[in-house]
């Protein structure tokens, strides 16, 4: 991951450990710490099984992609992105204010 970028360059998490809320975890995590940043939006280039995990915590899909892994091998994606929630940026909530 690149916070002063706002890109996450990869997430996995080992197939035994699927569905038991380390993907979310790991996710939460690193968009905690692009946040507290100045990036206003975090990207990535997701794999085409991971879309909807990506799509279910808040991400966009902006086109179809595909990453390089070797010269001869480029890997199916998609770009996607998420907005800097406003909570974020330090303003309280609608229902704090007034």
């Amino acid at each position: 991951m690149d916070a002063a970028l706002g890109e996450l360059e990869a997430l996995y998490v080992v197939p035994d450990e699927a569905g038991h809320g380390v993907g979310p975890a790991l996710l939460s995590a690193l968009e905690s710490a692009v946040w507290r940043g100045s990036a206003p939006l975090l990207g990535l280039d997701a794999s085409l099984n991971a879309e909807h995990f990506y799509q279910r915590h808040g991400y966009a899909s902006v086109h179809s992609s595909r990453r390089p892994l070797t010269v001869d091998v480029q890997l199916a994606c998609v770009r996607m992105q998420k907005q800097r929630p406003a909570t974020a940026l330090g303003r309280w909530p609608a229902w704090r204010r007034g």
